[in-house]
């Protein structure tokens, strides 16, 4: 298990279909290192997204693993979800954000 800060960019766009999709791009930037990726797929709604859709990879640099999975839980900036390796080994990730809506600067704290 590990704890470590998160930062990067989200961006948003909306599809032909009229979802908005949203793609939150980070570094984890304590142990163990790597890049997380966090796409969501949902109808807007209240200023927020009601998600439809999802999928999330993480890649810790300490062992260059590709775990991918999809989003557990959505409350506002806090994501949960679910991960899994080639051999089947998962990972609960829980994510705590802050969004700059101006800087489109994500920060913030990556749990397992």
């Amino acid at each position: 298990s590990f704890s470590a800060p998160v930062a990067g960019t989200i961006s948003t766009s909306q599809s032909s279909s009229g979802y908005e999709l949203i793609d939150i791009a980070l570094h984890v930037n304590g142990s163990p290192h790597g890049a997380l990726r966090i796409r969501l797929r949902g109808v807007p709604q209240d200023g927020g997204v009601v998600m439809t859709a999802s999928g999330v990879t993480f890649v810790p640099q300490t062992t260059g693993t590709l775990y991918s999975g999809t989003v557990s839980s959505l409350q506002g900036t806090d994501i949960g979800a679910v991960v899994r390796d080639g051999s089947g080994a998962v990972l609960d990730l829980n994510l705590s954000l802050s969004i700059d809506n101006v800087t489109r600067v994500v920060s913030g704290t990556v749990t397992a």
